[in-house]
């Protein structure tokens, strides 16, 4: 099983974190990656229907980045998701080794990767992260402002 495929059970460094909640409610993010920086530090968001890796994104994105992704399915509410570069790194590792990865520059996930989960950003105080997921798993089942554009390293 791929790292991506793992509930994880503590929370992403950056799910509360208050630069997230002030980029979150400040941008409008596109498809394509956009960089901007928050009291130092380089953020680099985008919003897609699915959970969806984009390698201009990762590369451009330094040791102390964060990647802010919001995920929108069509018809229904959107949700955030902030990693660190090595929260990135250690989850998402294997999409590197995919052919999409090499020929188009991303990697969508089909199904919805369990590990994203401990990176669901926190919208208000009351939010637990994914304490339901955790509970499951512990039962036993498994389950599975505006910036500039981010361009291509290469």
């Amino acid at each position: 099983m791929k790292a991506w495929q793992h509930l994880q059970r503590e929370p992403g460094s950056a799910v509360a974190d208050p630069d997230v909640l002030q980029v979150i409610n400040a941008c409008a993010p596109r498809p394509s990656p956009t960089l901007m920086r928050i009291n130092g530090r380089v953020v680099i968001a985008y919003s897609r229907t699915r959970a969806f890796i984009d390698r201009d994104a990762w590369e451009a994105l330094p040791s102390d980045g964060l990647l802010l992704l919001r995920v929108w399915p069509r018809g229904t509410s959107s949700s955030w998701f902030a990693l660190t570069r090595p929260e990135l790194e250690r989850t998402f590792d294997e999409v590197r080794k995919t052919r999409s990865w090499n020929s188009v520059r991303h990697y969508h996930f089909r199904v919805f990767p369990a590990a994203l989960e401990a990176f669901r950003v926190c919208m208000t105080r009351d939010e637990a992260p994914f304490a339901s997921q955790i509970s499951a798993a512990e039962a036993g089942s498994e389950s599975e402002k505006r910036g500039s554009p981010v361009s291509p390293s290469h």
